[in-house]
């Protein structure tokens, strides 16, 4: 089996090179693919974008094509041997599960051989197995890519056997060919599901079933719609040198001519949702450059700045007589990698800035009610990040708590506790609560559903934050006292809603809207307000620059806001209503996630 692997075409696939026993030890010797799994991307970063998950159904089908030309049935297609590579997607470990059946007898026990949940019926029944049994797990794998959530859920063996045996999926919205391919190849009777030549024919609309000319169509079908997957960041250098500060180019504000604005957007009704079990949406994405370099500056993870006023004044000293926090951001050096990434701070009209951190991965710093303190994220661990606190001066920075990597916090109102998002035991994304001494974190929400950007509204009451609900992303607040969630956006089938920020007085909430899909380029992102309730949506700006990252300026007069493509993103203040649009943030390394100081 694992000599017939060998012949495998290697496009989709990671090549098998060598074969044979050492030591008494079976081996098999196979291409490198540096990449990242199909099953870690999601859990880590959401369901794939519409450009990768048609690369991943087409790169899948044409790798099904290659093994079964071969004589080979792959009987373990899972995420985990899915490979997302800067070419395309991968499929990995072909051969080896009939290899292993057939030297370990395990067909002649009764034993099953593949994965909980991605098997087909037929593997699960002991019936007869054919390349049919590949197909299937090829729809499992799609609907799960679209959504972040299996077709037939999640549980143990016994579970998933019954669901895959008797229950229908739950698959989200899909595109067409790929909505019906997927049913198909979904069905229960494997003598109606589609062979991998009919798959790939009916996504690149091929006119030759041969494996050769499907290949190359599928190639160039990928080419055309892959994003390589972010790298993961790199682990952090606990022993580097104490930071020092330095003088960067004179930076002086300078408003800018106000930009008269009238939202003219029609009015969208919203109405309450409780909770309710939903289909997991993609989260955001950021565009990346191909070609062997990844250079995605990522804006939702590129720090944050604490703005100044905007009178040509000089701020006051904060209450209590203490100096003026300044301002203090994420300033990200080397792109997306997160490499050499610092918070760091300077006072309005000097031109000194103090790195407050050593990285490598630091982002989306907050001050705490009384700007004494600031806390952070802090990624670079495989797996996971860390949620730090450090004093104003960039002292004391500790550990606080893991947390879910690249994921918001927020300070509750009293500064005593923070919100954060942790991944709770069957992997779903959870809101999550802390004291100070970090011990004890209790879980806010409980529901499978994605979710992120937790936001505390200033009156103590609620938790802002999105999650996903009938394939889309909205909006949604928590009652910390009943635990009622109530639903305050409806986007439609193109539109996401996220960056929950609270107005000061806790009756409304900006978000950013980002328009997805078919005739949207990504950078298609808009500043919205609602009423709390859900009422009286309006979009405060409608340009087509990238506009993300709401924010609210302490008297809630002022809504503030990141325009500009990733690259180089600035900060713009304006009226709630969309008004008086004027720059006021500084240009430099990429930045977002803005936050005003308190008191300011």
């Amino acid at each position: 089996e694992v000599a017939n692997a060998e012949r495998v075409a290697s496009f989709a696939t990671a090549q098998v090179l060598d074969h044979g026993v050492r030591d008494g030890r079976a081996y098999m010797v196979t291409e490198f693919i540096d990449g990242t799994t199909l099953g870690d991307y999601i859990l880590t970063r959401g369901a794939l974008s519409a450009g990768m998950l048609h690369g991943v159904a087409v790169g899948v089908a044409t790798a099904l094509v290659a093994i079964h030309s071969a004589g080979l049935i792959h009987r373990d297609l899972k995420p985990g041997n899915v490979m997302l590579s800067l070419s395309g997607p991968r499929v990995i470990d072909f051969g080896i599960a009939r290899a292993l059946d057939a030297s370990t007898m395990h067909t002649a026990t009764g034993m099953l051989i593949g994965s909980p949940g991605w098997m087909a019926p037929e593997q699960i029944l002991n019936g007869p197995i054919t390349t049919a049994v590949d197909i299937f797990a090829w729809g499992c794998l799609i609907g799960y890519s679209s959504s972040g959530r299996h077709p037939y859920g999640t549980g143990n063996l016994s579970v998933m056997s019954a669901r895959l045996l008797h229950a229908e999926p739950e698959l989200g919205p899909l595109p067409e060919p790929l909505s019906s391919l997927v049913k198909r190849a979904l069905d229960k009777d494997p003598h109606r599901r589609p062979s991998a030549q009919e798959l790939l024919l009916g996504l690149v609309g091929g006119t030759s079933p041969a494996p050769a000319p499907l290949a190359r169509a599928a190639e160039r079908t990928v080419a055309q719609s892959w994003q390589p997957p972010l790298p993961p960041p790199p682990a952090p250098d606990h022993h580097a040198p104490p930071r020092q500060q330095y003088a960067p180019q004179q930076y002086s504000p300078q408003p800018q001519t106000p930009i008269s604005h009238s939202p003219t957007l029609p009015p969208v009704s919203y109405q309450d949702h409780q909770d309710d079990r939903t289909q997991v949406s993609p989260r955001r994405r950021v565009p990346l450059i191909a070609g062997g370099v990844l250079l995605a500056l990522v804006a939702a993870s590129a720090g944050a700045y604490l703005l100044t006023r905007d009178d040509g004044k000089k701020p006051a000293a904060s209450s209590g007589g203490a100096a003026d926090p300044g301002i203090i951001y994420g300033r990200l050096d080397h792109g997306a990698d997160c490499k050499d990434s610092v918070i760091a701070s300077f006072v309005p009209g000097s031109p000194t800035v103090t790195e407050l951190t050593q990285g490598p991965c630091d982002i989306l710093p907050q001050w705490s009610t009384a700007a004494q303190l600031i806390a952070f994220t802090r990624n670079g661990t495989k797996g996971g990040g860390g949620l730090w606190t450090m004093a104003k001066d960039g002292s004391g920075a500790k550990l606080l708590t893991p947390m879910k990597s690249g994921t918001r916090i927020a300070w509750s109102p009293k500064g005593d506790q923070l919100a954060f998002m942790r991944l709770d035991t069957d992997k779903w994304p959870q809101v999550y609560v802390v004291d100070l001494d970090g011990q004890n974190p209790k879980a806010v929400t409980t529901s499978t559903d994605d979710k992120d950007d937790p936001a505390w509204s200033p009156d103590g009451t609620r938790l802002g934050f999105w999650k996903v609900v009938d394939g889309k992303r909205e909006i949604f607040t928590h009652d910390l006292a009943t635990g009622t969630q109530t639903r305050v956006t409806v986007s439609d089938d193109t539109h996401m809603a996220n960056d929950p920020a609270w107005s000061p007085d806790s009756k409304q909430i900006a978000f950013t809207r980002d328009a997805t899909g078919p005739g949207h380029d990504n950078e298609d992102h808009d500043i919205w307000v609602v009423n709390a309730d859900g009422t009286g949506a309006h979009a405060a700006t409608t340009t087509p620059e990238r506009e993300m990252d709401p924010f609210w300026s302490p008297d809630g007069r002022s809504l503030g806001f990141v325009r500009g493509p990733v690259s180089a993103p600035r900060i713009w203040k304006m009226n709630p209503d969309g008004t008086d649009q004027v720059l006021i943030g500084p240009s430099g390394s990429p930045m977002g996630h803005p936050f005003w100081a308190p008191g300011r």
